[in-house]
């Protein structure tokens, strides 16, 4: 049976139960691919690393438990069909669970059949698993005739409640509504085999680590056991035609879905050894691959002495300390027992073909996770962990610790075996310890160039592991220092690129030189070395008004003006922007070597300040300051006027700048209308910044600025803050280390007029803003009050100083001695409270109207905003009434 390409999706509504997992997330994105009215998310998390993507595509995500009747009627009420993929107990801590294994699995799936019913939604496709016909006994070849394994000898939870669950659901098929005469329920079945690709959260994450600590000594079974994978966009495509399957108005079905009351086993048709299939992938993370082999037999031992364990360890499995089980019985039959099946029943009825290779899907996954070690910490193994830990804590205990503990006069017997005197041994310690502190520091000032994001914690890890930790940091400065080769993979064979990194544009960044021209202008040199080396024709540059504008007034500018000279520049962003530009340009229709007649074109669009929906650079930082009343003053005078474009216009003249540079149109003589040219890009509005962006925080409930700051004086505050944060380059990355208030460059932006005709652009592009200023502005607001909605709101920096000043001069009136400032403190208070029993009195019971408003508010978010419930209890906690009346208000709203 072959379906057509979207037949049941289109205008239909579905809901994916689990759809905020791995499967359920590509599922979703798929369904709304395809056409579908509505998509729903039902998922027990609040969110997941796909909800953000989800939410972007208009799926409706909805929390809840499938265990949980109420929580399942509200998803499944007035849907066409269910994908039921929820589940619990697959792998690691989670199949020690027994309880909640069953009331995820068979509670939660017989929930969702009397939805069903009750609802009367017609289709119900089920994600069950390989596991309902294997328990451990090879199948080779195995197909849909195979009988259900035994469910008392399963060995683990899982298996036996999915084959209940399967067998429920099945069960039901064609069983008709009590409602509706002639209209009935229609059910399948989906058996994957172990799926993988990008973003999967089951087995790989747990391999990867185990494989990072070395803890993947041995492999199970021997070399020729063979097991089933599939690839999620093979399981998700094979998931939709199922749904399809189960439509009852295909002609010449009579009525009955080809599909309906069957199970279908999906792989991608290469059975493999687990190993050999894992192989590319640890080999292409730098990890060791196991290397001797462990019979089924012992691996069954050793499973069960893990299972042991971890069920007399049940009640902390879930804590985040607590690590996942190396194995357990079920996961070695999968893995050490052959056991692999045809999906030629899914082909046949089904029309079912896999359309990703395990060659292309396992590239896919690599790719993913080089990128997401890339982003991580790297580290020694578990037992170069072990060793450096316990030798200097050897040391440290032969060297200061009494002779009359136990374990100590053994190791101070051993150190002054090789080391002869305990002056010596002593020596060695600080030596050693000196040692780890200075990698550590090294690592820190290295990691700040390489890897920003964890540059602390590559201190604190190399301060304990030394060389060991340090060796992985050194090993990926070598891959950064020769950056040349990630432009190069990036730009080999593409047609056109677009530049648009850069770095330092506003905030710390703009104060971090170094990297602002190693980004901006060595980074632009890759590009256009790659750009000739493999013949790219097309490069389209993102650069800046900055490149022409310093802080001198310019009125519908164009792009005849010339370069603001570059050593007078007050930030190294507009200088590097510069430079960068003037080489673009001038790379234009620089000839290729090889192929001759053939040449290189470049343009630059000049953006005005961007802003739109997700926005990260201006506008975070903007709110912040409102919400935090750090927004006194507006600078410059009312009648200042700058440009603004909405990030769907500047994408709109991006895209036509490229167009601009091919060179086969018509009537062009072969000479590209864009090549060599620069466009400034706006919205065409000028208006003050600060009239801008007062509907934006009028919209927040955040204070608009009142009074006014000239250009000049701002510029002494800037300067200022230039200054500071200067001498706090060493911290710049550090997350406590705040954004500056403000600084020259960003003085000039906002407090002196410059404002660009986009005349060049729409004569010689056909450039016109799409969005207009309203249309723009109104979606940013609407981004913003969503994402305030989701966050944590509370009051402004004074109500803070006030409350904690206050709260810390209370304490220490009443409890600290006579010392520095607490004498003044001291007087001030007992002019008040008389006394000091009075003091200490009004201490205590500030503190108890504290916590007693916070424990409030802890039960008020959990019903009013669970995801902040643990936030809003601390920031309450701390600040009382100031922060509760926040959540009161959301609460009304």
């Amino acid at each position: 049976m072959h379906f057509s390409q979207n037949e049941g999706i289109e205008d239909k509504t579905f809901v994916v139960t689990g759809g905020l997992g791995f499967v359920g997330s590509y599922l979703c994105l798929d369904l709304v691919r395809r056409g579908a009215r509505q998509v729903r998310a039902f998922d027990l998390r609040p969110s997941s690393p796909w909800s953000v993507d989800l939410k972007n595509h208009g799926v409706h995500c909805i929390q809840g438990d499938v265990a949980r009747k109420k929580d399942v009627d509200k998803a499944l009420n007035g849907v066409d069909c269910v994908f039921h993929l929820a589940s619990y107990g697959m792998s690691g801590k989670e199949m020690v669970q027994f309880g909640r294994v069953d009331e995820v699995n068979i509670n939660g799936t017989c929930l969702v059949l009397e939805a069903c019913l009750e609802f009367e939604i017609r289709r119900l496709v089920y994600l069950s698993t390989y596991g309902v016909v294997f328990g451990g006994k090879e199948i080779v070849n195995g197909n849909e005739s195979l009988p259900f394994f035994p469910v008392d000898d399963h060995v683990d939870p899982y298996g036996r409640s999915k084959s209940i669950a399967e067998w429920l659901v099945l069960k039901h098929n064609a069983r008709p509504f009590k409602k509706s005469n002639g209209k009935c329920l229609f059910t399948c079945a989906i058996r994957p085999a172990a799926i993988y690709g990008p973003g999967e959260e089951r087995h790989f994450p747990r391999i990867v680590s185990l494989a990072k600590f070395g803890l993947l000594p041995f492999k199970i079974g021997d070399s020729d056991v063979k097991t089933d994978w599939v690839y999620i966009d093979n399981l998700v495509l094979a998931l939709i035609l199922a749904s399809m399957g189960l439509l009852d108005d295909v002609p010449n079905n009579e009525g009955h879905p080809v599909a309906a009351g069957q199970p279908y086993f999906i792989s991608d048709g290469s059975p493999i050894n687990t190993y050999e299939f894992l192989q590319p992938l640890l080999k292409s993370l730098d990890y060791d691959l196991p290397k001797a082999s462990l019979s089924v037999p012992r691996a069954l031992v050793l499973g069960r002495i893990f299972w042991a364990i971890y069920t007399v360890l049940n009640p902390w499995l879930n804590r985040w300390w607590f690590p996942q089980p190396l194995i357990l019985p079920a996961e070695v039959y999968k893995v050490g027992v052959t056991h692999y099946f045809s999906f030629l029943k899914a082909k046949q009825e089904l029309g079912y073909v896999p359309m990703v290779s395990p060659r292309e899907g396992m590239a896919a996954t690599i790719s993913y996770w080089q990128e997401r070690k890339r982003k991580t910490l790297d580290g020694p193994t578990i037992h170069a962990r072990l060793f450096v830990v316990i030798g200097i804590a050897s040391l440290f205990s032969a060297a200061y610790l009494p002779v009359d503990i136990a374990p100590v006069t053994l190791l101070r017997a051993t150190s002054l075996f090789f080391f002869r005197s305990i002056s010596v041994v002593r020596t060695v310690f600080l030596l050693a310890m000196a040692a780890h502190i200075g990698e550590a520091v090294y690592a820190w000032q290295l990691a700040k160039r390489v890897d920003t994001e964890n540059a602390r914690a590559w201190f604190w890890q190399t301060l304990v592991f030394g060389i060991r930790s340090l060796r992985f940091l050194l090993k990926r400065s070598k891959r950064d220092l020769t950056r040349k080769k990630d432009v190069d993979k990036a730009l080999r064979g593409t047609d056109c690129v677009f530049h648009l990194a850069s770095y330092g544009m506003s905030g710390k960044e703009m104060l971090q030189f170094g990297r602002v021209d190693e980004v901006n202008i060595s980074g632009t040199c890759l590009v256009l070395e790659a750009c000739l080396e493999f013949e790219i024709r097309r490069l389209v540059y993102l650069s800046t008004y900055n490149v022409v504008f310093g802080g001198k007034e310019i009125v519908n500018g164009n792009e005849s003006l010339p370069y603001f000279p570059v050593e007078d520049h007050v930030d190294s962003y507009g200088r590097s922007k510069s430079i960068a530009e003037q080489l673009i340009l001038r790379h234009n229709g620089r000839p290729f070597k090889k192929n001759k007649g053939k040449c290189f074109y470049t343009c630059a669009i000049r953006p005005a300040a961007i802003y739109g929906p997700g926005e990260e650079r201006h506008f975070p930082r903007i709110v912040s300051f409102a919400k935090l009343g750090l927004l006194p003053f507006t600078i410059g005078d009312s009648n200042v006027k700058t440009d603004w474009v909405y990030v769907d216009n500047l994408v709109l003249a991006t895209i036509l700048a490229s167009m601009g540079l091919l060179d086969d149109i018509p009537n062009k003589g072969g000479h590209p209308v864009a090549a060599g040219q620069p466009y400034f890009i706006s919205d065409g509005s000028p208006i003050n910044s600060f009239e801008f962006l007062r509907p934006l925080l009028r919209s927040l409930d955040y204070d608009l600025p009142k009074a006014a700051l000239s250009v000049s004086h701002a510029l002494i505050l800037g300067r200022m803050f230039s200054a500071i944060y200067t001498v706090l380059y060493p911290w710049l990355n550090r997350w406590w280390l705040p954004q500056p208030f403000i600084l020259p460059a960003e003085v000039y932006k906002v407090g002196v007029t410059h404002y660009f005709s986009f005349l060049k652009a729409k004569e010689e592009l056909g450039y016109v803003p799409m969005v207009s200023p309203r249309e723009g502005m109104a979606a940013t607001i609407s981004y913003w009050q969503e994402r305030k909605r989701k966050t944590l709101d509370g009051p402004n920096i004074y109500a803070w100083l006030f409350v904690v000043a206050g709260m810390i001069s209370l304490f220490s009136v009443a409890f600290l001695p006579d010392i520095g400032p607490v004498p003044l403190i001291r007087a001030i208070s007992l002019f008040f409270f008389r006394s000091m029993w009075m003091t200490r009195a009004v201490f205590v019971l500030s503190m108890a109207a504290h916590l007693g408003e916070g424990l409030y508010a802890w039960h008020l978010a959990k019903r009013v905003d669970p995801a902040n419930a643990r936030a809003w209890f601390w920031q309450t906690f701390a600040l009382g009434f100031f922060s509760l009346r926040f959540l009161l208000k959301r609460a009304k709203s």
